[in-house]
């Protein structure tokens, strides 16, 4: 998340809580002109402008209605986009004033018996959509907030210059984050070299590791996951037991992809205990911790990174999965849309990828097609 004050550009991603706030105090104090640089329109970018919240004291950024006035739109996958936000409050995340999530995953029986938990987003009065919400898959509910908090502090970009700093990153996104009216940073765990998971407490855990890694302990009716460390990816963080059902029946996409994120949901039960009830896999790029979707955006993903080419990989976007690009090259106007055409001998496949091109051509991206049965580094050469 990008913005030019004044002229100055800030990484809003990057600065911590009291660097954040001091900006967004002296922002509206004395009214500095903000640009959100998500998108250009014709050279001119979106404006925002800072709230002031006097009961909790809090700043906060708002989209500015003179944008709207002068049909000046945010990006597809930007948090002050109107219809984006809308895309999340139907998928049961609320984006509230203050910029926070706030979702409610409650617990449900499934149609075995088992009781598992589901995401929930009703949207009555907002001093009630903070509390509950209409049902959705637990496990869909689970990857899709997650893949919204790595993309709006900007895990899923690679800018060079630009250190990864992945864990702080996620942390931050957990501190705007609320669940079961619960701040996620109370109830979450990151894996950290020097932090341990307190299975008292958390309630989310989030580390990554290897598919092939995983064993089922001898004996038992437990899986064992090593988890490494979000802040030092070399260092084991943890060994992270889980039981036999929930480890089978876990969501571990059909990517051709090992490596990746580890998340594991816990509810309490009647006798207020924590007890695992959701476990999914969301595979990733090793060096990057960019989430992927298959072993072909894996081999586009690590080229643009050895090329040191600025991109995003898009995890949430306004027209949901249908026309969700699998890469942007954000840092030259126009943004081009790189698709990694994998199935192009199945019609139906081909026949949506038209469409989808089509589509992005009409937003103003210029658009790059690679069929993974040509050379890589021959189409590469028309953008670089």
């Amino acid at each position: 998340m990008e913005w030019k004050v004044n002229n100055e550009k800030y990484d809003i991603g990057s600065l911590n809580d009291n660097e954040r706030t001091e900006l967004y105090r002296q922002c509206r104090e004395n009214k500095l002109q903000i640009e959100c640089l998500c998108q250009s329109n014709n050279n001119v970018f979106p404006k925002l402008h800072i709230k002031h919240n006097k009961n909790s004291g809090l700043f906060y950024p708002a989209n500015n209605p003179s944008n709207s006035k002068k049909s000046i739109n945010h990006s597809d996958d930007c948090i002050f986009n109107t219809y984006f936000r809308q895309h999340l409050k139907s998928k049961g995340i609320l984006l509230n004033e203050e910029g926070k999530f706030v979702c409610v995953i409650k617990r449900k029986k499934n149609a075995n018996g088992k009781t598992g938990s589901a995401a929930t987003s009703s949207l009555t009065k907002r001093s009630e959509t903070e509390q509950r919400n209409s049902v959705i898959t637990s496990q869909t509910a689970l990857r899709f907030l997650f893949l919204t908090l790595v993309q709006k502090y900007g895990v899923n970009r690679y800018i060079p210059s630009q250190q990864r700093n992945v864990h702080k990153r996620l942390y931050k996104a957990f501190c705007d984050t609320l669940i079961n009216k619960k701040e996620l940073k109370d109830i979450g765990y990151l894996a950290h070299e020097k932090y341990r998971y307190n299975y008292k407490k958390h309630q989310l855990v989030v580390g990554i590791g290897n598919r092939t890694d995983i064993e089922k302990e001898p004996g038992t009716v437990f899986y064992n996951i090593p988890l490494f460390a979000l802040n030092n990816p070399s260092e084991k963080a943890m060994d992270l037991k889980v039981p036999k059902w929930i480890y089978e029946k876990a969501t571990f996409t059909q990517a051709n992809v090992n490596f990746g994120y580890f998340l594991l949901w816990r509810d309490y039960d009647q006798q207020d205990t924590l007890r695992d009830l959701e476990l999914v896999f969301v595979p990733a790029e090793k060096e990057t911790m960019i989430p992927i979707d298959s072993s072909f955006e894996e081999i586009m993903l690590c080229h643009l990174y050895n090329k040191k080419i600025q991109f995003k990989k898009p995890l949430v976007m306004v027209d949901g999965d249908d026309y969700l690009p699998d890469f942007i090259l954000d840092q030259k106007l126009p943004h081009t849309v790189i698709e990694v055409a994998g199935l192009l001998h199945n019609e139906e496949y081909k026949t949506h990828l038209e469409l989808k091109q089509q589509h992005y051509q009409s937003k103003g991206y210029k658009y790059l097609e690679w069929d993974v049965r040509r050379d890589l580094k021959a189409v590469i050469k028309d953008i670089i």
